[in-house]
């Protein structure tokens, strides 16, 4: 992740990684968009996303 980091901000190139690791994509993300069953629950800056709102789109099945 940190490889791909730097990619991005030494090169100013858009960086696209499909993550299963929410806190992955919190700590590495500037934004994140999460689905459920394909949907869009959430499409957002990474630190405005809660841990309840995380919680509640992957538990509600």
């Amino acid at each position: 992740m940190g490889l791909l980091e730097d990619f991005n901000k030494q090169d100013g190139v858009a960086v696209i990684c499909n993550l299963h690791l929410p806190s992955l994509a919190k700590e590495y993300g500037s934004r994140i968009i999460a689905l459920n069953e394909g949907r869009i629950v959430y499409d957002g800056p990474a630190n405005d996303l809660s841990e309840s709102e995380l919680n509640s789109f992957y538990d509600s099945q």
